[in-house]
């Protein structure tokens, strides 16, 4: 809600690096800790990848604020230039040299496209399913609840695959999940690329995914297997900054937040199963059938993803529905 149109989903795209550093760190610890210690290693990994959590909420816990964009869209301008006045301290500014008191805070709201009021009689959050959101909504459902449900099934059951094929789970993973991080640096070129933008992103990288996926599945060797392990990260990991990007720009502020807790939500009523089906399809002790069924799931995710027709690329954010 802070970055300029020209490079917001770049921004949005690269401050995922710190938690891709982070998984990267966490599979080195991992690798470390658990064959390292076999009795208590699995403890001390737990341990040791919770202390940033606790670090993250003291922080949190000292510098929270309300986005003064969305007290904008509330009304509430008071409260929001206290915020503006707070974040121009913070870097050695006066609001006054940015934002002039005579300039009020409310021209800065902008309206849907057309400036009808859509859906005021409904609850908020069925906003995301009235007449200019709803396929937007549904195709954007199919997308997230696959991805994440592909995304968490490959990192949790990846390690037990790879020992049924004979190789360091531990190693094999690691070096797999450092796949994402130039992944996230080519979508955050690919993603304001003017001929390219949002949406052919996703498809794209939606679509190696499920190649790499049906070639993990069938063509095995103890090259090809870390390759495309390598390359699945590449293409599938940094779609989730893209659509964390994606999903925070298709929904005015007013609802933004609803809106994410929704697509969360959502995601995780279906992820419930996920352990039994993970687990069902591993103990099979056929390799071939858990990444089938990945790439299967990434093949819904490209045809919802082909039925997206809103793209986000250079358009402003809406503030009021």
């Amino acid at each position: 809600e802070f970055l300029p149109v020209r490079n917001r989903g770049r921004v949005l795209v690269l401050v995922t690096l710190l938690p891709a550093l982070a998984a990267c760190a966490s599979g080195g610890m991992g690798w470390w800790l658990i064959p390292t210690y076999p009795v208590l290693g699995w403890r001390y990994f737990t341990a040791a990848i919770a202390f940033p959590s606790f670090v993250a909420a003291a922080g949190r816990m000292l510098f929270f604020y309300e986005s003064p964009r969305f007290l904008v869209s509330q009304g509430k301008f008071t409260q929001a230039r206290g915020v503006l006045v707070a974040m121009a301290r913070m870097n050695g500014k006066r609001l006054g040299d940015l934002l002039p008191e005579r300039v009020p805070l409310q021209d800065m709201i902008i309206p849907d496209s057309d400036g009808t009021d859509r859906g005021s009689s409904l609850p908020k959050l069925l906003t995301i399913f009235s007449r200019p959101y709803i396929r937007r909504t549904l195709c954007l459902s199919v997308v997230y609840v696959c991805l994440n449900t592909g995304y968490y099934c490959t990192t949790v059951f990846l390690p037990a695959l790879l020992t049924q094929l004979n190789l360091n789970p531990y190693f094999t993973s690691f070096i797999s999940i450092l796949g994402q991080i130039p992944g996230i640096f080519l979508i955050s070129i690919l993603t304001e690329w003017p001929c390219v933008g949002r949406l052919h992103t996703l498809r794209l990288m939606t679509f190696f995914t499920v190649v790499f996926f049906l070639l993990f599945a069938f063509v095995r060797n103890n090259v090809s297997i870390p390759v495309t392990g390598i390359m699945i990260f590449f293409f599938m990991v940094p779609m989730l900054p893209l659509m964390y990007t994606i999903l925070s720009e298709s929904y005015p502020t007013e609802i933004r937040a609803q809106a994410l807790n929704f697509f969360n939500t959502l995601s995780a009523c279906f992820n419930l199963g996920l352990p039994y089906l993970g687990g069902y399809l591993v103990e099979q002790g056929i390799p071939w059938l858990f990444p089938s069924m990945a790439a299967a799931l990434f093949a819904i995710q490209l045809v919802a993803a082909l039925l997206l027709n809103h793209e986000t690329r250079g358009v402003r954010l809406l503030d009021n529905v």
